[in-house]
């Protein structure tokens, strides 16, 4: 890609292993340019909030999902450098709604389906839950409910993969931007 004024940075706002963020970071060749998918931007964000011996997990979608989640989490664990360990993952529960359905649903359906599904992941030890769909952004309310329910309101973090994607991204472009004013000087 040539385009002669490329973006500073992409949020792949599709929550999955998506290739489009490596094609992106393949075809934008420009050393200051960072494409980023809001999968790895939570489990990222769900690495850093945990702490030794605690888990985290994903609410998402269809069912269709949590092998595909499943397998894309274990993999950034077994790609991490750090101590991640796979045993710090407590799963994927799929609320069994499609992207369309969570907004233009229901709303009393998708949130029992959010909460159960939130529930068990705090039921499995998740002390951080990540929102699985771009299209949850904004439901994490829904979530943190279900965890006060569980009386762990203080305990579990809910992770908007879409908040942490625009903030990480955010923050690597502007060490990017303050490293070339210092090189400059």
């Amino acid at each position: 890609m040539n385009a002669p004024n490329p973006p500073s940075a992409v949020l792949v706002a599709c929550y999955s292993e998506h290739p489009l963020v490596a094609m992106l970071q393949k075809e934008i060749k420009t050393a200051d340019f960072r494409a980023l998918g809001i999968f790895e931007a939570s489990v990222a964000a769900a690495l850093e909030t945990i702490k030794p011996g605690e888990k985290w997990g994903i609410v998402t979608t269809g069912k269709d999902w949590e092998p595909l989640l499943t397998d894309g989490a274990l993999k950034i664990l077994s790609e991490r450098d750090d101590d991640s360990e796979p045993d710090s993952f407590a799963g994927v529960i799929g609320t069994g709604f499609s992207v369309l359905e969570l907004h233009g649903g229901d709303a009393e359906d998708v949130k029992r389906s959010m909460a159960q599904a939130a529930k068990e992941l705090v039921t499995k030890g998740a002390a951080a839950i990540c929102l699985g769909c771009a299209g949850m952004s904004g439901l994490d309310e829904i979530v943190q409910n279900a965890v006060r329910e569980e009386g762990k309101p203080d305990r579990v973090k809910v992770i908007d993969g879409v908040r942490y994607g625009v903030q990480a991204l955010r923050a690597q472009v502007t060490e990017s931007k303050g490293k070339e004013t210092t090189r400059d000087v």
